[in-house]
């Protein structure tokens, strides 16, 4: 499989996450490649997971009093704050190039090799750890995840803090009312790390780059070299952007149909799932399925159709028979089925929050 990184020294988040999916698509067409995408984003963007709502992760008017963008990612996980000091990475590959039997905790395993590498080359040790972290001494480092598309396509993300302004990921990401503030800023602060802390100096992002380059090199034993994007790729990853990327509909994904709804949230095995339910005569007459849990495209839509009208002793049925066979989700139709039983008996509410930041710690 021959292997083609591209740097992007100050990307804007549009630009940066259409190349990452475009990326997809000329894998598609040349099944021997992969593509390495490494970038930093400049502006600064909060980044949301494919299944979270940007109400919820991001204080939107914060985002834009400081010039920080909002774009919504392919990939799920948590929202994350993505500026000059973090290393981002896309990687493009055929999804039959690595195991996702039991979920994508083995992917992750193994893509998250050549950043493994590159930080154990500036002396620092890390391990990955459920579910999709690498962690230095328990402090978070780096966040991966991954998304498969319906042509047999995988695309692995990674954001690791070379550097990070912590005063403003705090600022535009949502985060606990000022009652808990204190508290929970002490703890983010102590549940998180980046690469110049580690070292005790100032590292280049592009230096960090061209170390995860050679990771992979040495992790997985390809060869990789650098290219250009040509203008034809340009042409790709521009109309991605204009169609997808800077569509606000795109952005708020699934909004709200009404006001009034309930919402009710679990911890599961695949990651945290929140259950938005409007609901008539004790039926669910629309849901939502939030979260930052990992799944492949078109699965949360299929149980959120099937839910359509179901009653709660219905629920595990309707989503047993949609899920797909394989076990990527790691969340159970005992798991969406309880969520709905509950959010049936939940009083309404107008709003609710249930942020999962990557880098900040569980609420």
């Amino acid at each position: 499989m021959r292997w083609t990184s591209f740097w992007n020294p100050g990307v804007r988040g549009d630009l940066g996450l259409a190349t990452d999916e475009a990326a997809l698509g000329w894998v598609a067409r040349d099944p021997d490649a992969a593509i390495l995408h490494l970038y930093r984003f400049d502006p600064p963007a909060v980044v949301i997971g494919y299944h979270q709502d940007p109400r919820a992760e991001a204080d939107l008017r914060a985002c834009a009093a400081r010039g920080v963008e909002v774009h919504r990612r392919l990939t799920g996980g948590g929202s994350i704050l993505m500026g000059p000091g973090q290393l981002g990475l896309a990687l493009a590959l055929p999804r039959s190039a690595v195991s996702t039997a039991g979920g994508f905790g083995p992917v992750f395993e193994a893509l998250s090799g050549g950043i493994i590498d590159a930080l154990r080359r500036h002396g620092v040790e890390s391990v990955l750890r459920p579910k999709n972290d690498l962690a230095v001494d328990g402090r978070k480092i780096c966040g991966v995840g991954a998304y498969t598309d319906a042509d047999g396509m995988l695309l692995f993300h990674a954001s690791t803090l070379v550097d990070v302004d912590f005063d403003l990921m705090l600022e535009v990401l949502h985060i606990p009312e000022a009652k808990h503030r204190d508290k929970f800023v002490a703890h983010a602060r102590e549940g998180m790390t980046t690469l110049c802390e580690q070292v005790g100096r100032q590292v280049p992002v592009e230096d960090f780059a061209a170390a995860v380059e050679d990771g992979y090199r040495r992790s997985l034993g390809v060869h990789l070299e650098r290219g250009e994007l040509d203008p034809l790729r340009r042409e790709d990853v521009e109309r991605l952007a204009a169609a997808r990327y800077r569509d606000p509909g795109w952005l708020h994904l699934g909004g709200r149909p009404g006001a009034q709804f309930t919402q009710v949230a679990r911890k599961t095995r695949g990651g945290m799932v929140v259950v938005r339910c409007w609901q008539e005569r004790g039926r669910v007459r629309e849901l939502q399925l939030r979260g930052d849990f990992f799944a492949e495209r078109g699965v949360v839509e299929a149980i959120e159709r099937a839910l359509r009208g179901a009653t709660a002793g219905e629920a595990r049925e309707r989503v047993a028979a949609v899920l797909p066979p394989d076990d990527l989700w790691l969340v159970t139709a005992d798991d969406v089925a309880t969520l709905v039983r509950d959010a049936l008996t939940a009083e309404g509410v107008e709003g609710g929050r249930n942020a999962t930041a990557c880098f900040l710690p569980g609420r």
